[in-house]
């Protein structure tokens, strides 16, 4: 595990940071290199919540599933271990998942 990451995710959650990085690599097909691959800054953001829709972008939004029995609940482990997870998503899936708006979707 990265702690440097498991820090920055940490920070932006619950302490003054804005973003942090998470590297991510993404292969592509390329013509001229085959199976090049690609990486990508991903950013975690301290974000915001937008409480008329309940959505939103970022630690502001991941901060209120966090807690047992929330709604959406996710751990603290699996937060700061999120860079990680997207990774692991990343090697099984290739790319994320485009959800037609421009976001990407990672599970």
């Amino acid at each position: 595990m990265n702690k440097r990451e498991k820090r920055g995710i940490y920070n932006v959650t619950f302490n003054e940071k804005n973003a942090t990085s998470l590297n991510l690599e993404f292969e592509k097909d390329i013509r001229a290199v085959e199976n090049a691959t690609i990486r990508e800054v991903v950013m975690y953001v301290k974000g915001y919540h937008n409480v008329r829709r309940d959505k939103g972008i970022g630690a502001k939004h991941i901060k209120i599933h966090l807690g047992e029995g929330k709604e959406g609940e996710i751990k603290l482990e699996e937060l700061l271990n999120l860079g990680h997870a997207l990774r692991e998503y990343l090697r099984v899936f290739k790319i994320p998942f485009d959800d037609g708006r421009g976001g990407k979707v990672y599970e």
